[in-house]
């Protein structure tokens, strides 16, 4: 599971009697500290989740101290809870209160769906879809572009809340303007930068660096591994010694970074490769195959293991023979 905390966050608590907050605790299409942007429709709206003793707390030994709902607009994931009416969550709402502008809120989640990338001139991660499993007040933040908007209390004047509006207000508008100006200046050199992306891969090729399995959709790890035990027994391989690393294609790499942004080159985009005289038992597979794939990449990767002096052209013979097997037909 991981952690991604913001600093400030937006945050507003309501003296109702009913000890409420609502906060904001994710800004999306934004680099945070730990180079990560989340995108607009990672974050579940409408979801009911815990909201977690201080510090994420209640992942050890400390009880929740509410509960609420996650709403999502296009701009920021914003958590709208109630404090419970135990000793915590009084505490909780007390000392969130008081610490006023210097509350920070954090969320825990797992990525089931990213992607590495280039934003504004850095490598990130996109982060594209989240389990969100618990909202939580913390004391350390990460991410400078979020602020408190206001604490309310039973005193809160017309004048405060009128101010809070208009900082908001300015801001958004500030936010889109930006936006806009960025998204104009990106469209103007899209045909260019793939003109010339086009034209870097058939000089020079392709950069790649390797992916956590975790990534890979389900399915996809299921059919190529699938594969690997239909095929092993035919070519003399071991299936259980047979193991799978994924990696994918890096945009927008050049020989000045090469060493410090890729694993490994080829002259050609790749859909999966080994190595077998230095990992025998090692296929590489690019994350991007579907389930479909796999089925024709696994048996072309594992002749490669099993017969590592055959040529390239005998080695697709072997896989068209495979398909047409597959389909009914022999080869």
């Amino acid at each position: 599971m991981e952690r991604k905390t913001y600093e400030p966050a937006d945050v507003e608590l309501k003296s109702t009697g009913k000890g409420e907050v609502m906060a904001t605790f994710s800004v999306f299409n934004e680099v945070d500290s730990d180079l990560d942007v989340v995108l607009p429709g990672a974050m579940p709206d409408g979801l009911e989740v815990p909201m977690s003793a201080f510090n994420h707390k209640s992942w050890e030994d400390q009880l929740p101290v509410g509960k609420g709902v996650v709403s999502v607009d296009g701009r920021r994931a914003t958590f709208t809870a109630k404090f419970f009416d135990t000793t915590g969550g009084r505490d909780t709402y007390e000392t969130l209160k008081q610490l006023g502008s210097l509350a920070r809120w954090s969320w825990g989640f797992d990525v089931i769906d990213s992607e590495r990338g280039t934003f504004n001139g850095q490598r990130v991660r996109f982060i594209k879809k989240v389990r969100l499993f618990e909202v939580s007040p913390v004391l350390r933040g990460a991410n400078d572009n979020t602020r408190t908007l206001a604490i309310k209390s039973a005193d809160v004047t017309r004048a405060d809340l009128l101010r809070v509006r208009d900082n908001l207000y300015r801001d958004i508008l500030t936010e889109s303007k930006a936006r806009l100006v960025d998204e104009c200046r990106r469209e103007a050199l899209r045909t260019e930068v793939e003109r010339l992306h086009d034209n870097y891969v058939k000089a020079v090729g392709v950069g790649y660096s390797y992916d956590a399995a975790g990534i890979v959709p389900q399915t996809v790890r299921d059919a190529a591994r699938a594969a690997v035990g239909v095929y092993a027994p035919e070519l003399g391989l071991d299936r259980e010694r047979i193991r799978l690393r994924w990696f994918s294609a890096e945009d927008g790499t050049g020989a000045a970074v090469k060493d410090e942004f890729v694993d490994f080159w080829s002259e050609v985009p790749l859909l999966g490769r080994c190595r077998p005289r230095l990992a025998p038992h090692v296929i590489e597979l690019n994350s991007s195959l579907t389930p479909d794939d796999c089925w024709n990449v696994v048996p072309h990767e594992m002749r490669h293991l099993a017969f590592p002096d055959e040529s390239e052209e005998d080695v697709r013979l072997y896989e068209n023979a495979q398909k047409l097997r597959r389909m009914g037909y022999e080869a």
